[in-house]
Parts: structure tokens; sequence; C-alpha cells
């Protein structure tokens, strides 16, 4: 039984947003980090800023509007943010110095962007800049979500558009010279208005959480309805100002006009658009060689033979299952896997969920492909945040082809990865394929994000798969599946009880043991559950990348639970949930937030294959457990400590996962070959 909260102190929970505010300073960790790579530093910098505009965006306007809960919870995240600041400052600064020293320089001295400069801004930028025609006011009010802004003394104001680079290369010989570009136009207006001083540079955030029920029959307006929601995110209230400091300028003109609290404003020793670093840094790294020191060499993905022919993937599907764990696991297998769907002539059908693809996806292509020759249908989520105008745009593309897109209803979001194949054998038999994923069917971030994914011919979750299919096309949540775990119907409440068993084992003087990997646990039901497990005696062991509530390692509370992040090359994207005595474990789209539990049509699908099932609980799971170089663990005080072992060889769980691939899995569980 969970312990009741009408206790003074128990149970306790860290705020998401504080903790999301930490998940952020482990990826400045790595930017800091002297054992990784030069340029990937200056990636992990970018996606530091990234990450904190999306905050911004989203969350930090839902802590706004709860502030009345928790007054303080706001003023304690704006101090994080400030630390932060200073943190990003100092870490810029030294890669900055350091970069130079290797040939790359972040130029932002004015003499040498007017002279190396000067080309790049009269024939990419020149023309485009808007200048405002209108009061300061009236520029102020309508200024558009993350632009950038200039302001002079005497009112005249500039803003940059948004179809502009956030940052220009230029290389000369062996150099490579990177332009970001508030950074760049600062210094030529300032040549076109000489007698104005410098100006006010300053860049705004908007609340950007617009929220979009689809509750229209018709789906012709879906798109309309969609689009006009987005465009609101422009007319969204101002949660940030981020400002160039300069003691030269001052910014009064701006602070008086606009509705910003002076704790949410930011002064910046930096470019505004420090996100150009991890683009920037992109570009240099592709035009050095693969053996440069100032990158991590290319991943080698492994492409197991049964699948790098599309002819012989059914019949390889029909004896076993197969397990691909991206990206040390090759994407080109889920590209074949639909490219054998399209060229067999036996294949009835072609099902499959999109959430965000890339601009140029070769699945979306080969399905475009079937639409002539076979029943294609693709169920596009067109709410996903920030893709919802590209997936809009995909629907359209797919519908000229002759593909049959559906929309999801109502709250719900279709977040489950799943492609289901129909076919009939040459002697008329019904035969179903399912692939299962954790990520997106999206190329791009299959070769940056960690997933796994699961291609199988089990009819029991073929069937499954098609009544979820089945379900929102006809506008229904999906219920009754018999292996296949739906949310928001089924996955909360089976946790509830696959928790609860294990409680029961433990109590009973069984070993028991609960293993969770996800990107963020913060639903308090469930960490009631899991805090009832630890004072039974489960062992649980909580693998979260980023927002964690959960407090462990408190005594005849949480002293049995043990909570570490992995922040490192990949983005580990995966979700793993394992129950030791019920011998039950999913692969999973979901994290255990209420928005997966509630808001999502989210699927978590079991491992029936022995071999792939011993491979993720001796192999996989051990594996993350072990790092000592890249995990973090938290404490009960809050804070996230590095996992030193003095006593144990240096481990790195990508690393590790990499060299596994490599060996085509040879000393892994995955080495013995089971049929079904």
């Amino acid at each position: 039984m969970s312990p009741p909260e009408t206790q003074p102190s128990l149970p306790r929970f860290f705020h998401r947003d504080l903790s999301w505010m930490q998940f952020n300073d482990r990826v400045l960790d790595e930017a800091n980090s002297k054992g990784v790579p030069l340029l990937e530093r200056l990636k992990f910098l970018g996606i530091s800023a990234s990450n904190l505009d999306e905050f911004f965006m989203i969350r930090f306007p839902s802590v706004l509007r709860e502030e009345s809960s928790d007054p303080q919870i706001r003023d304690q995240i704006l101090e994080a943010v400030l630390s932060f600041h200073s943190r990003q400052e100092r870490c810029h600064r030294s890669l900055k110095k350091q970069l130079q020293e290797e040939g790359i320089e972040i130029v932002t001295d004015k003499k040498q962007i007017e002279t190396l400069g000067a080309e790049i801004f009269e024939s990419e930028i020149a023309a485009h800049l808007d200048v405002a025609g209108e009061s300061l006011d009236h520029f102020l009010s309508k200024f558009e979500n993350h632009r950038v802004g200039f302001i002079f003394s005497n009112g005249l104001s500039y803003k940059l558009p948004p179809n502009l680079d956030s940052f220009y290369l230029r290389r000369i010989e062996k150099n490579f010279y990177i332009f970001i570009l508030d950074d760049l136009v600062e210094v030529f207006l300032q040549k076109l208005h000489p007698h104005l001083g410098k100006p006010i540079r300053f860049r705004m955030t908007r609340d950007a959480d617009v929220r979009v029920d689809i509750d229209s029959e018709d789906p012709e307006a879906i798109p309309d309805i969609v689009k006009k929601r987005v465009r609101s995110r422009d007319e969204g209230k101002w949660t940030r100002c981020l400002i160039r400091a300069d003691p030269q300028v001052n910014p009064d003109t701006l602070l008086q006009k606009i509705k910003v609290p002076p704790s949410q404003c930011f002064f910046l020793n930096h470019s505004l658009l420090l996100k150009a670093c991890f683009e920037a840094a992109c570009k240099v790294s592709g035009e050095l060689s693969s053996e440069s020191p100032l990158v991590y060499p290319p991943v080698r993905s492994y492409l197991p033979k049964e699948l790098s022919k599309p002819s012989q993937i059914f019949s390889s599907l029909l004896k076993r299952d197969y397990l691909l764990h991206h990206p040390y696991d090759s994407f080109e297998a889920v590209v074949n896997f639909v490219r054998a769907a399209v060229d067999d002539p036996n294949v009835l059908s072609i099902q499959q969920t999109v959430y965000r693809v890339d601009a140029l996806s070769e699945v979306t292509n080969l399905l475009k492909k079937a639409a002539s020759q076979k029943k294609v249908s693709v169920y596009i989520e067109p709410r996903a945040r920030f893709d919802e105008l590209n997936n809009i745009q995909l629907a359209e593309d797919l519908r000229r082809a002759g593909v049959k897109v559906v929309f999801p209803f109502g709250e719900w979001k279709i977040h489950a990865k799943l492609i289901l194949v129909e076919r009939k054998d040459p002697g008329g038999k019904r035969e179903r394929f399912t692939h299962l994923s954790t990520g997106n069917y999206n190329s791009k971030t299959a070769r940056l994000y960690t997933d796994f994914g699961v291609l199988t011919a089990r009819p029991q979750v073929g069937e499954d798969a098609a009544l979820f299919f089945d379900s929102i096309r006809k506008g229904e949540v999906p219920t009754q599946l018999s292996h296949l775990l739906v949310a928001p119907t089924q996955l909360h409440k089976r946790l509830q009880l696959l928790i609860a068993q294990e409680t029961r084992e433990a109590r009973s003087g069984k070993d028991a043991r609960i293993v969770v990997k996800v990107n963020a646990l913060v639903d308090r039901k469930i960490i009631q559950s899991l805090y009832a497990a630890s004072q039974a005696g489960v062992k649980l062991d909580l693998i979260v990348r980023g927002a964690c509530s959960l407090v462990p390692g408190i005594p005849e509370l949480s002293e049995n639970i043990r909570v570490i992040s992995i922040v490192d090359r990949y983005l580990e994207h995966s979700r793993i949930y394992y129950f030791q005595s019920s011998n039950q474990l999913y692969l999973s789209s979901a994290d255990w937030m209420p928005r997966n539990f509630f808001s999502r049509l989210e699927i978590a699908y079991p491992i029936l294959d022995e071999r792939i099932f011993r491979y993720i609980t001796q192999d996989v799971i051990p594996c993350y457990l072990a790092d000592n170089q890249k995990a973090r663990r938290l404490h009960e005080d809050g804070k996230w400590r590095p996992v030193k072992d003095s006593k144990s060889q240096d481990h790195r769980a990508q690393f590790v996962f990499e060299k596994f691939s490599q060996s085509e899995y040879r000393n892994t569980q995955l080495a013995n070959s089971i049929s079904f």
C-alpha cells in the first residue's frame, strides 16, 4: 500500500521543472567535459541553449499559471536559470578560445566581422532585414516568438526574419570562421547608421504551449484548426527577454516598453542565438576528416544480413523476432522492411503511425509508391509540437499520392510508433508483420538518439496492432488488446498492478526487482507505488534521463531505490520496463508522465522472444547500470553526482553497445538463435 499523503514528510517529490533544469546542467557538463571532442562539446553548448528556449516556451508558462500553488517555485527556477547562464557564458568563452587554437573561430570582433563578413551580409542578409515602419510600441506588441530585434536610441528598429540561417560559415584555406547571425548583423547595422551608436539587441520568448483538441467530425477541417492554433504562438504572453549586455547601451527604452518582469530578463555577454552552435559544429564537422580528433568517429551501424535484402525479410521474420538498437543498428533495416512490403505483390495493406519524420523520408516516399498498388494508411499526428506544419504538409503530400491519411481525435495525440503489414502467402494464409519502436520513423534522429525497435511476425502482436489501427480509424480509444498495453486505457493501471505484484513478492520474502528506463518520471501515483515497493524490500533501479520527481535514498521510504541518468554522445530515448518476479519486460514509446498515461495514444509492447528478453535483461540493463563514465546518480539531497568507482574498469555504456554491434552481437545473449 502507498504511504498516506497526510504524513508531513512522506512522500517527498522533487519539482519536475527544477529537476529538468538539473538535466540541462548535465547537458552543459558535456560541453565542459575535456574527454569529449571539441566540436562535440560545441554541439552540447548549442543543445543546452535550444533546450532552455523550449523550456521558456512550454514549461515555464505552466509554472506561471500554477504559481498560486507554490509561489517560490518560479523564483527558484529563475535563480537556477541565472546561474545556468553564467555557466554557459564561461563555457562559451572557454570553447571559443580552444577552437581558435584549432583554426576554428567564432567571430565576434567588430573589425574582423567587417573584413570577413561583409560579403556574407551583402549577399545573404541585407535585403531580408525587416525595418520597422511603425511606432516602437506597435513594433514590440507584434514581435514574434524567438525573433531577434535591434532598437537604436532614436527608436529606429529592426528584426531578423525567420528565413535567415542562424549562422554562416566561411572557410579560408584550412581555417573556419563561424559568424552567428545576430553578432554579424549588429556590426553592419552600426555601419548603416554610424551616428546612432550601438543598438539594444534583444530576443523575446512567448508562451507557445498551445493546446489543440480535434473534435471536428470533418477531417478536412483539421489542418486549418491546427494551423490557426499554431499561429497563436506569436500571440502568447512574453515569458522571457534576452538582452545583449553592453556597457555602451542603455536598455531602459526596451525594459520600459515590454511587459516582462525584470527577473525574467537576462543579460548575456554573447550571442542571443547560442543554439546556432549545434548546427555550426555539425557543418564544420562535415568538412573535416572522419579521423579528426575534434569529432567523434562515425558510428558503423550494423545491418543484420537477414534484413539487408528486402526479398528475404518476411521469411526471416516467420522464423524469429529481430531487435534493433539504434543508432548502433542501422535504420536501413526499417526502411528495408517497408520496401519489402511495397515490392511484395502478396502484401495487401500497410499501416503506419507518424509523429515526427525527417524532411526527405525514404519511408514516406516508399508509402507513396505503394499507394497505387495496395491499401496504404498513415495515421499522422498533426499536433506534434513544433512539427505541426511539417506533418500537415506531409498529410497533404500523402493524400495526393493516394495514401489514406487518418488524423487522431479529441485530446489524445498519437505517440505510439508502429507499422503493420498484412500479407497473404502463396497458399492463401493471412500473415501479419509488425514493427514496434520506442522512437520515431526518422532516419536523422535514428543516428542521434538511442531507441529500440522490434520486428515480429507473431500473430498475437499483429492482431493487437490491427485492433489498435481499427479503433483509431473509427474514432475510438483502443481497448481489449491482449498483449500490447495501450494508453490511455490500460498502461497506467497495468504498471500499477505490476509494481504491486513485485511488492507482494518482496513482502513474502522473495527476491523482487524493478528496472525502469525512461526520459522522465513525474507521475505521482506511480511514484507513490514505487515508494511502497521500496518499503516492502523491492530493489529498484531507475534510469531517468531528464526530470525525476522521485526522491531516492530516504530511510524507510526509498532506501531501496537507485536513480541514475546518462547523458552522452547520443540522446538516450528508449524506454524499458522490467518486472523481475512476474518475468515481464516491455519496451515503449511512453515516459512515466501524466501526459503519456492519460493524454496520448501510447503502446508498451512485451518482449516475447526469449533471446531478446535475455539480451535486454542480462546485457543491456547491466551495461547501463555499470556506467561509471557518463552516469550521474541522484541523491536524497537533490544533487546529481558522478558515478565513480575506482576499483572497477572504465565502463561507458554507449561505447559498449557500439562494440556489441560491431562484433555482430557474438558475445551477447543475441548470439543464440531461437525460433518460435
